[in-house]
């Protein structure tokens, strides 16, 4: 006795066709923003370890000058060649001061990752990703004094501190702040640095203290006095 098999392949009709479509779309919707949030929260992991090694470097600067904060800008040439980073270079593993108006600290700790949307290596001046409190060091004119504005600003109510034991409350004085990108030129030398603070990170941007921890700071556009606050030092 023989026995006959039929067999035959069903394809899919178009209705379970548009259903698998249908689910597809509906995971990578759901999946999209945990991968989006998983990645930013690398970023965020990668710019907080950014600036803890410039603080390790800066510490170095203050160690090797008797105690001294380095400046802001020196006042020795334009401000692209004599930022922050003039300083600190040898420190940071820079073989030559960094032109910070060209594309020799991206992808180094001076760059941001979440900076994005912005040709940073196109930029005059947006190559530097952290900007630094002006009241901590200070920002030079070429005759070697402090920026005026800086010393009376705000309302006198802190002078620029040149030592390292000039800084009152270092656990709650910022050090320096992730910045938006493009936005990056001197910082709070008299004017309101709110604007200037990164959002890219949940809408704040790290910020390192003066004793060298680092936090995610989300500066409010409507309240000025809180970023002064951060900025001198407040509770």
């Amino acid at each position: 006795m023989t026995k006959s098999y039929s067999t035959f392949t069903r394809g899919f009709t178009l209705i379970e066709l548009i259903a698998v479509i249908a689910i597809l779309a509906v995971l990578i919707t759901l999946i999209f923003p945990v991968l989006s949030s998983m990645r930013s929260r690398g970023e965020q992991a990668k710019c907080a370890s950014n600036l803890k090694s410039i603080f390790t470097a800066w510490g170095s600067y203050i160690a090797d000058n008797s105690g001294r904060l380095l400046p802001v800008t020196t006042g020795q040439g334009r401000w692209q060649e004599d930022y922050w980073t003039k300083s600190l270079y040898p420190y940071l593993g820079f073989d030559k001061p960094p032109d910070g108006s060209g594309a020799a600290l991206v992808g180094t700790v001076a760059f941001c990752p979440g900076n994005k949307g912005v040709p940073l290596h196109t930029k005059t001046y947006s190559a530097l990703s952290y900007i630094p409190n002006g009241m901590l060091g200070g920002v030079y004119t070429s005759s070697g004094e402090i920026l005026p504005r800086l010393r009376a600003w705000p309302n006198s109510r802190m002078p620029v501190a040149t030592t390292i034991a000039g800084i009152g409350k270092p656990a709650s004085t910022l050090l320096y702040a992730s910045a938006k990108e493009g936005l990056v030129r001197s910082f709070l030398d008299g004017i309101n640095p709110g604007p200037f603070m990164a959002t890219h990170f949940n809408g704040g941007g790290n910020v390192l203290f003066a004793d060298g921890h680092v936090e995610l700071y989300k500066p409010d556009p409507n309240k000025l006095s809180a970023v002064i606050v951060l900025v001198l030092g407040g509770n």
